[in-house]
């Protein structure tokens, strides 16, 4: 029986099939959310967080080492050291067991992302991302998910999330990536997808995943083409073919939005680009921003939100100065400015990451007006690859040279 063990292990061992890689984890860390529309318990959480560290004990995962990843653990811990010692000092702190165990789930799963995840497993998690968002498409487009069915944790953005990751990486790929697809059969394959993806978020409430992928295409475009002298280029439209055929399909779903979607949808996207200023979420801004005031340096505790807003919200940076004050937001903003450094640089199209950095800004937007910190692995995870892989790119760039 012993040997049947030992034989049985060699095997489990050896194998090279997904279970054990890397990218197939990562990419569930950040689908977590919408993985449990298969099935909906904390253990999704559990499960993918202990399959990337098992990728590491039992398969080809190995801990990356440099500078860069050293830099994003430091500043993690001491961001999220700082948030948990809130909870026990902060005046109007609203902590729980489940609470704990979500915050340690976060930095448990950042800590992993920084460490196991190379560039080589990057172009496979946006594939993965891809399959997900695009099989999630096909059956919204089909059958429709039953919004009023699910579990109340599951919403609209749930499911249109990774729907809106895998358009805004395809975009990468297609608008702006260093590798070019050269085969026709592949380019017509990420054009399907990138039509059911539209037309599947088209037929959803959320505004934020039409939305937002339009601004962080504008904001990559300016910052590849430089439209102070674009127009200076002869073969513009040679250049921006691919960009102008996703303004028309963006065209077209928003007209198709009039035909799907029911009256409480459409006066959300009416409110937005008419009445900005009727929004409840800056209502619930300027709330949080006159507490936040009052308690500046120190804020009021974990998850103090709940109490003093009576909801989190809907913004990091809000969420980080109610709970811990500008001590907390010290590092994060170090953070955020090392990321925008990194997003900003002239360097960035001369190598294949983009698909990653697109989805990590699409993220971060969304992040930044629906949900918390307690769920932010799937956010600030994306952001982590992106600079890590980022950093080692540079460093592979300089030897090359």
């Amino acid at each position: 029986m012993i040997r049947n063990c030992y034989s049985l292990t060699s095997i489990l061992l050896k194998c090279q099939i997904f279970w054990f890689a890397p990218s197939f984890w990562a990419f569930a860390i950040l689908n977590t959310p919408s993985l449990k529309l298969l099935y909906f318990s904390p253990l999704v959480n559990i499960v993918a967080i202990l399959g990337l560290y098992s990728s590491y004990l039992f398969g080809k995962a190995k801990i990356s080492t440099s500078q860069a990843r050293v830099n994003c653990l430091t500043i993690f811990s001491l961001f999220w050291g700082i948030l948990l010692i809130s909870g026990i000092i902060g005046s109007d702190a609203s902590v729980n067991l489940e609470l704990i165990f979500r915050y340690v789930s976060v930095y448990l799963a950042l800590v992993a992302l920084i460490f196991f995840i190379n560039k080589k497993a990057i172009s496979q998690i946006i594939a993965w991302q891809i399959i997900w968002g695009t099989a999630l498409s096909l059956y919204q487009i089909t059958y429709q998910f039953p919004l009023h069915k699910l579990n109340k944790n599951i919403h609209y953005n749930t499911i249109a999330i990774p729907m809106a990751s895998s358009l805004i990486a395809i975009l990468g790929i297609l608008l702006f990536n260093k590798v070019k697809i050269k085969s026709k059969l592949s380019k017509i394959i990420l054009w399907l997808c990138l039509s059911c993806n539209l037309l599947s978020l088209t037929s959803l409430p959320g505004r934020g995943p039409l939305i937002y992928p339009i601004i962080v295409v504008v904001f990559f475009s300016c910052l590849k083409y430089n439209y102070f002298t674009i127009f200076q280029t002869k073969n513009l439209l040679k250049k921006s073919k691919n960009l102008l055929i996703f303004i028309l399909l963006i065209y077209s779903s928003f007209n198709n939005i009039q035909t799907k979607l029911d009256n409480w949808a459409l006066q959300r996207y009416q409110l937005f680009f008419s009445a900005i200023h009727k929004e409840p979420r800056l209502e619930l801004y300027q709330s949080s921003i006159e507490a936040i005031i009052n308690s500046i340096f120190l804020g009021y505790g974990l998850n103090s939100s709940v109490n003093i807003v009576g909801f989190y919200p809907h913004n990091i940076f809000l969420e980080i100065l109610l709970s811990a004050g500008i001590i907390a937001l010290i590092p994060f903003l170090f953070f955020i400015i090392w990321y925008l450094k990194k997003i900003s640089n002239s360097a960035l199209f001369e190598v294949d990451n983009i698909p990653i950095a697109m989805t990590s800004c699409y993220l971060f937007l969304t992040w930044n007006t629906s949900f918390d910190l307690a769920s932010s692995y799937v956010c600030l995870g994306s952001m982590v690859m992106f600079i890590c892989t980022s950093s080692q790119t540079n460093q592979l760039n300089k030897i090359r040279k």
